[in-house]
């Protein structure tokens, strides 16, 4: 008996050796939490119309949406809810700005001249041998000559598209600005895309006759003044820019932000003559900045209206912040 109560004491001493162990025990339990850095960025309204009308302060005056025709025509617009977001943990400053770019058309009905090459045109009919793909028109408009001044494509050599069965055909383009791709004629590619000044135009894969001629109506307007050279005439639109008032955010500090100055000459951008001079909107210093910051601002302009298409005109405007 005393044999066995020392095996049993041993053992309910083992025990309690085993329970303090597995109470004095400890485990680390690893948790992560994922935090995004504070960011930058810049939002901005939606389209904004011209009116007839000016500027008073930095707020457009205008009453309804003009009809630009060929008497000169000033027109205001107000962009709005452009809005700054600073989220950094330091804030470093900022500084907000955009250029103008021309306000521009484009028809996606393509036209065929007749024949005789006088200037008579009529919507293609049916299955179109060419077409305007898509895009937005980037380039120039001369608005010298007194006919309508669009893309004009002409077959210099019957045949079709590279790579297909048969003779590859030639075109020559003419250009809104008055220039040509060249003469001597340029093989139609393979696919039939064509990519000038931002449209895709396409040439179907059919037989392109000598003399076709298609038409595409497109159009420019400046907003800006634009310098005389390379054949086309000098503009001077007089654009105003003017940022309005900065209200801040409940928890933002206006101090060390500031509205860009006014503008009331716009340029072209150095010797570019499709996109303005750069213009400030908004800036923060170093240190400041840190919250949300909303402005308008507002455009005036004695838009260039010699406009040869009778149509809705657009431009992107678009808003950087750095």
């Amino acid at each position: 008996m005393k044999k066995t109560l020392k095996i049993l004491a041993i053992t309910s001493m083992l025990a309690i050796v085993s329970q303090s162990v597995a109470f004095a025990a400890t485990q680390n339990v690893n948790t992560t939490a994922t935090v995004a850095a504070g960011a930058l960025g810049v939002t901005a309204g939606g389209t904004s119309n011209f009116y007839s009308g000016a500027l008073s302060s930095s707020i457009c005056g205008g009453s309804a949406s003009p009809a630009v025709s060929l008497t000169t025509t000033t027109l205001c617009s107000n962009i709005t809810a452009i809005v700054v977001t600073d989220l950094r943990s330091i804030p470093v400053g900022w500084a907000v700005s955009t250029q103008l770019k021309h306000l521009t058309y484009v028809n996606n009905t393509v036209m065929h001249m007749d024949a005789s090459n006088s200037g008579a045109i009529a919507p293609i009919s049916g299955t179109s041998p060419f077409d305007v793909v898509s895009g937005t028109y980037t380039g120039n408009h001369d608005h010298v000559r007194n006919v309508r001044g669009g893309y004009t494509f002409e077959i210099h050599t019957e045949g079709v598209r590279t790579g297909e069965s048969g003779t590859t055909g030639k075109y020559i383009m003419y250009r809104p600005d008055n220039t040509t791709s060249g003469m001597s004629g340029t093989d139609i590619p393979v696919g039939g895309n064509v990519v000038d000044a931002g449209i895709t135009f396409n040439f179907a894969n059919v037989l392109h006759a000598d003399n076709d001629m298609y038409f595409a109506d497109v159009d420019a307007l400046h907003m800006f003044d634009r310098a005389a050279g390379s054949g086309l005439p000098g503009i001077a639109t007089n654009t105003k820019f003017q940022p309005g008032n900065i209200t801040a955010g409940s928890t933002s500090v206006l101090t060390g932000v500031t509205a860009g100055n006014d503008n009331d000459d716009v340029d072209e951008h150095g010797s570019s003559a499709i996109i303005s001079e750069v213009l400030p909107i908004m800036t923060a210093v170093n240190g400041a900045g840190k919250g949300e910051f909303t402005i308008a601002i507002g455009l005036e302009s004695g838009l260039d209206p010699n406009s040869t298409a009778s149509a809705n005109f657009t431009a992107a405007i678009v808003v950087t912040v750095s």
